[in-house]
């Protein structure tokens, strides 16, 4: 929850809008938002740059497949208060019909084909609507 007044609009706006830049040239936003982003963007870097090394000596295993990180006390388990800037490793499980994480629509390995930008570039077949084949 937010403190108090921060979804306040100015006098005579009538909603929050933080991606429109007030007179003083800053961003309408909660104060020090911007620390937190940059701390959830440095560690989803880290653990991209980690996926990418899959298959090397310098990868790791993680403990689960998402981290929950708290920027203040919370409760993420049912029971179990994290302490502020901690995080939590769980495993949830993928949805086999999500397009995202799924693995319904994966191919696989004998699936998969080589094709090269100019075997794409023939394959593509434009279609004219009826109403402008003239």
């Amino acid at each position: 929850e937010l403190r108090e007044g921060a979804r306040t609009p100015k006098p005579g706006e009538t909603e929050l809008d933080y991606g429109m830049i007030g007179e003083s040239g800053t961003l309408e936003a909660e104060p020090g938002l911007w620390i937190h982003v940059t701390k959830v963007a440095s560690i989803q870097t880290d653990l991209i740059l980690n996926e990418l090394l899959r298959g090397t000596d310098l990868h790791n295993d993680m403990p689960g497949n998402t981290i929950i990180i708290a920027n203040r006390e919370l409760e993420i388990l049912d029971g179990v208060t994290n302490q502020p800037h901690t995080a939590v490793w769980v495993d949830i499980p993928r949805d086999p019909d999500c397009l995202v994480c799924g693995d319904k629509l994966r191919l696989n390995d004998e699936a998969r084909q080589t094709m090269s930008l100019d075997d794409l570039d023939t394959s593509i077949v434009f279609e004219e609507d009826e109403g402008e084949a003239g």
